[in-house]
């Protein structure tokens, strides 16, 4: 009796084990994919952000207006990749937990105060407008998407351990 107890027990746990693994492999893999692609946003971003910075250091309009032309490529880019981003957010959505959409949508907003930080210097350097305070906030959006970004890898690490099975 006590045997048939205890391999009930055992199937238990197994059981509990397997349909833990069973959730927590879907939103591992949706917030790889989540993190992979808001990280190449990122990226894309910056590099906009450095041909920004480029074109208001440049030493003539010409090369002023090359390096604004290459932040322009890079930002349509962006904007070509914003649908799949979203796709993979909303992946994230249906995951969950509520933290972790939470951070999913705080990264997205970041990366988006990035990019209109990066529009933004432009247009007032296009404009013929101080370029200070602009740059200024393009430097401090580029900080808060980085942050935003690893505060959702932070969360997702967490929220996968939570689920009771270890990631090793």
């Amino acid at each position: 009796m006590i045997a048939a107890l205890l391999t009930r027990s055992q199937h238990r746990t197994q059981i509990r084990a397997e349909h833990l693994r069973l959730i927590r492999e879907p939103r591992r893999s949706s917030y790889v994919a989540y993190a992979a692609a808001a990280r190449t946003e990122y990226d894309r971003l910056t590099d906009a952000a450095d041909h920004v910075e480029t074109a208001l250091a440049a030493s003539s309009p010409a090369d002023a207006q090359q390096a604004r032309e290459q932040a322009r490529l890079i930002l349509n880019e962006s904007t070509a990749s914003y649908r799949e981003l979203r796709h993979l957010q909303a992946q994230v959505h249906v995951e969950g937990p509520m933290a972790i959409i939470s951070k999913s949508i705080t990264l997205l907003s970041a990366l988006t105060e990035f990019e209109g930080a990066i529009i933004g210097t432009v247009q007032a350097q296009l404009e013929g407008l101080p370029t200070d305070a602009p740059a200024t906030l393009m430097t401090e959006r580029k900080r808060a998407a980085h942050k935003a970004y690893l505060q959702f890898l932070y969360g997702a690490t967490e929220a996968l351990g939570a689920d009771g099975v270890s990631g090793h």
